[in-house]
């Protein structure tokens, strides 16, 4: 009798515990692979020279600066545990920026804005955790607000980040990334009849807060 009810407390006990070790190892499950959707939303801070082409004779030192709005939408797959690929597109606005122009402030025409879309790389150290590193090359946009200049300037440019994510759901988390881009860009500008090149190299550091679906 009492081998058979240790025998049945040991299938009882197999029971619960087996469905529980598979649930933790089954795949896909709290693990970083599959479809990949993020969605992020934060601050940024842009710090932008422009030159022309042709240099004025007297000389013309420009920058732009000011806090804005960062965000992102990226959409890829996982061909590797941990290992993302995708397109997207990551951009920023900033409000009524600072313009100064040979060291003299000037009021800016309106925001200035900038975006970069093509393709991305995210790679997450751990598959089932959420540490990783993200890098995105590709074409650049930018608009400074300016009635002289014409259309948007058009380029290309990059960036790179580290984040971080937490597990809320089976396949979803929330965390938070630190990216640096770097854009370079051109429009044509028309000043008094004469045309020039307006040339725009953009520094933006942003830190986001983002949700992931994996």
């Amino acid at each position: 009798m009492r081998k058979m009810l240790t025998a049945g407390a040991l299938a009882a006990a197999l029971s619960v515990i087996a469905p529980a070790a598979f649930a933790q190892t089954d795949p896909g499950v709290r693990v970083h692979d599959g479809f990949h959707l993020s969605i992020g939303v934060g601050a940024g801070y842009a710090m932008v020279d422009a030159s022309l082409d042709p240099e004025p004779a007297t000389g013309s030192d420009i920058s732009i600066s000011g806090l804005g709005v960062a965000g992102q939408l990226l959409i890829g797959g996982t061909p590797a545990p941990g290992l993302v690929i995708g397109g997207g597109s990551q951009g920023g606005h900033f409000f009524s920026p600072t313009v100064e122009v040979d060291g003299n402030e000037v009021d800016s025409d309106g925001d200035f804005s900038a975006n970069l879309l093509g393709p991305y790389i995210q790679y997450y150290f751990t598959p089932n955790q959420g540490l990783y590193a993200q890098a995105m090359l590709g074409f650049a946009t930018m608009e400074d607000g300016n009635d002289d200049t014409d259309g948007i300037a058009t380029g290309f440019g990059a960036s790179l980040g580290v984040g971080n994510e937490w597990w809320i759901a089976d396949q979803w988390g929330v965390g938070v990334l630190a990216r640096f881009q770097v854009l370079s860009t051109s429009q044509e500008l028309d000043a008094g009849g004469a045309t020039a090149d307006i040339g725009y190299t953009a520094l933006i550091p942003a830190l986001l807060v983002n949700a992931t679906y994996h």
